[in-house]
């Protein structure tokens, strides 16, 4: 097996919880290896291996097919205080709102599926501005009812980033004081969350899990350069920020860093309030990559700034 940096932990805000630097995540393109034909015994070796290098923060979700399920297997038999579990509940299904009762029988699916009687972080999936008020005053009583009988410690949200790439529905709940834990979707093409969000989450000590640090595009140059070319001929992006329109963040790779994706985790990493920051992949080989490149050195502190000039004002996704 690689040798690999020493594992980085950070406080999730006022939860107490220790998380790794870099966390699992068990959604993403590959859904967990179930859509690339990874097979049951090597979702848990990748496991395995994650927890052997110090990761310790895995993320789940009962919409992930049967990632919960396959997630379960390969944590049997592992000591608990090893890993800190995070899943979701699905709060609307095409619209309608779930009612009470659906969000039990969601958070007793997710712990008979994860094999556990306590679950650390239960989040809100996905919710959307329109959603957020009314799924608040419908479903928190339940969901604080279920964390006070012991079913899960914290309380999360989670955004939908292509309909609220803005984070208003984050923004909201960590002013309101409703949640201890938020996912965002914080990347270098898109890192508006450093405006309100990030800051709001630092004054009231809420965690922060970084998403989708880095997009098919980053790893597609030919994607990469439409999807820049489309943002600057729309205004999105000044482009006298990026004049080699051929490779226009070749500027990144320097010293410790060889590759977009490896940016994109440094990127994400580089800010302070982020606890841990997800990673989907279900390779035992991008796993370590990941790892080498998350624990690394950090990006030079005037390509952090640089990167914030050009994407800081983006309200779409541009990494898809």
């Amino acid at each position: 097996m690689a040798e690999l940096p020493p594992m980085q932990y950070r406080m999730l805000g006022r939860t107490g919880l220790r998380v790794s630097l870099l966390g699992l995540g068990t959604g993403g393109p590959s859904l967990f290896g179930q859509s690339t034909g990874v097979n049951q015994d090597d979702a848990t070796r990748l496991v395995r291996r994650a927890l052997d290098i110090g990761v310790n923060f895995i993320d789940s979700s009962p919409q992930y097919e049967n990632s919960e399920g396959r997630l379960g297997e390969a944590l049997d038999g592992v000591p608990r205080d090893r890993y800190v579990l995070a899943t979701k509940f699905v709060y609307e299904r095409e619209g309608v709102l779930a009612d009470p009762a659906e969000v039990v029988r969601s958070v007793e699916g997710s712990l008979r599926r994860l094999r556990t009687d306590c679950i650390d972080l239960m989040q809100f999936h996905g919710l959307k501005p329109p959603h957020y008020e009314t799924a608040i005053d419908r479903l928190m009583p339940t969901v604080l009812r279920l964390r006070d009988a012991g079913k899960f410690r914290y309380v999360g949200i989670t955004e939908n980033y292509r309909e609220d790439s803005a984070h208003q529905t984050l923004t909201k709940a960590v002013i309101d004081h409703r949640v201890e834990a938020v996912m965002v979707a914080y990347n270098l093409l898109g890192p508006s969350a450093d405006q309100a969000l990030l800051p709001a989450c630092r004054k009231r000590e809420v965690g922060v899990i970084g998403m989708v640090a880095v997009r098919r595009s980053l790893s597609r140059p030919e994607l990469l350069r439409q999807r820049l070319a489309d943002a600057i001929a729309k205004g999105v992006v000044d482009g006298e920020l990026l004049s080699d329109r051929v490779n226009p963040l070749g500027w990144l790779l320097q010293g410790e860093v060889d590759s977009l994706p490896a940016a994109g985790y440094k990127f994400a990493a580089g800010h302070p309030v982020v606890a841990t920051v997800l990673t989907g992949t279900a390779s035992i080989s991008h796993l370590e990559a990941n790892a080498v490149a998350i624990l690394g050195p950090p990006l030079p502190i005037e390509h952090m700034d640089r990167l914030r000039r050009i994407f800081g004002s983006v309200r779409e996704p541009l990494g898809q």
